[in-house]
């Protein structure tokens, strides 16, 4: 354990930081041509790479400078002219006309002159991201190397103990009555908690420019609470987003996350109502996500058009995600929608019913793991049995639609 402990370490160190200008002091040379070394040496005789120094002169301004010292010297505008030439050749037989190949030169120089600007912003980004995902802790730091390439992570996703150590709470928590909360009460470390019965969840995350940690959505059991909320969505990050013991019925999806990171756990929870043919019928969106569920059903046949749906649309490889003993039933999980090297990782599930086959699509993710699972598939289909019949929320919980409260 310390050992891929001190690995997944060193992996998200190695990340941090790189790109660093002070974490190397080599230089790095570029080539030059043999036939652009003549006038190179040649244009760097002739102009000085500094301004000369004037004992008794006032100092240089900005403007003598450029004036003095060309910013684009003849050796690089002759590399510039032939390659380009080189790139005109490749899409066409004939030579480039003298004013495309002016053009083409003018454009290069504008490139590089304004390339520096844009160069400092990236890299003052990317600090900003590692200082950012450093504040915010070990979850958000892992889907920040993620991102940049650093996947799939299957050893620390595959370790149970290690993957719900970073879902840890780090703020006090109190429990705040559900039904009739108000935003306010929608604080660090709250739990909502819910009777028994059908609740319309509200005041949840609306109006909210950033969105409190260790909030839990807490039911009675996964047969007593049924909670009625969809479209979670929050601008800026989403830190450790809980619900369990409940059902949960969304007629969209679940989770609309358009810009920041999430870390969500789900314990004992049922989800239907996803598959209502909007969009991709998603269960859960986000442009990237830390997730866990334990003990959980994701039951398709609830929603409006029971033969659209798949759980992620998670459109990066930022995804850390791993299911425990949970069940998934008529519907398409998606898995060629996961990137390559995003983890994910099913513990002891059950596939029962489903449109398309985990099992295939396997071959090409090298990031999903399936451990002791069990698959079903719904049958052919046919003009008889297709589109899959839709099934009635009223079986698990009766007369749901007039019992609603809140």
């Amino acid at each position: 354990m310390l050992a891929l402990a001190a690995a997944i370490v060193g992996a998200i160190a190695g990340y941090l930081f790189r790109g660093d200008p002070a974490a190397t002091d080599a230089a790095v040379e570029r080539p030059v041509r043999p036939e652009q070394a003549a006038a190179v040496e040649e244009d760097e005789a002739a102009v000085p790479l500094v301004a000369p120094k004037e004992s008794a002169a006032e100092p240089t301004t900005r403007g003598e400078v450029e004036e003095e010292i060309p910013l684009i010297h003849a050796g690089l505008r002759d590399y510039a002219r032939e390659e380009i030439r080189g790139g005109w050749e490749r899409m066409r037989d004939d030579e480039i006309p003298p004013a495309l190949l002016e053009a083409g030169l003018e454009d290069f120089e504008r490139t590089v002159l304004s390339s520096p600007r844009s160069i400092g912003m990236r890299l003052a980004r990317d600090k900003t991201e590692r200082e950012e995902a450093a504040k915010d802790g070990d979850a958000f730091a892992i889907l920040l190397a993620l991102d940049k390439g650093a996947g799939p992570m299957t050893e620390l996703v595959g370790d149970r103990a290690q993957f719900e150590a970073l879902f840890e709470p780090d703020t006090p928590g109190r429990d705040v009555v559900g039904p009739g909360h108000t935003e306010d009460d929608v604080a660090d470390g709250v739990t909502l908690t819910y009777p028994p019965g059908v609740f319309r969840v509200r005041s949840l995350m609306r109006n909210r420019a950033t969105y409190p940690r260790d909030v839990t959505v807490a039911g009675s059991g996964m047969n007593a609470t049924l909670l009625l909320m969809s479209d979670l969505s929050v601008r800026g990050k989403l830190r450790n987003f809980r619900v369990r013991d409940c059902t949960v019925y969304t007629d969209t999806e679940l989770f609309d996350l358009r810009t920041d990171p999430a870390l969500v756990r789900f314990d004992r929870v049922r989800v239907v109502g996803f598959d209502c043919g909007a969009g991709g019928s998603n269960i859960f969106g986000a442009p990237s996500a830390m997730f866990h569920a334990v003990d959980c059903e994701f039951a398709g046949g609830y929603g409006r058009s029971p033969q659209h749906s798949q759980f992620f649309d998670v459109r990066s490889d930022a995804l850390a995600a791993r299911f425990d003993g949970c069940v998934f039933s008529a519907m398409s999980f998606g898995l060629v929608w996961i990137r390559p090297k995003a983890t994910v990782y099913f513990a002891g599930c059950s596939f029962v019913d489903l449109f398309d086959n985990p099992e295939t699509d396997l071959r090409r993710q090298k990031g999903v793991t399936f451990t002791s699972c069990s698959f079903s598939y719904y049958p052919e289909q046919t003009p008889e049995n297709w589109p899959p019949p839709k099934k009635d929320l009223n079986e698990l919980f009766p007369d749901w639609e007039n019992r609603i409260e809140g």
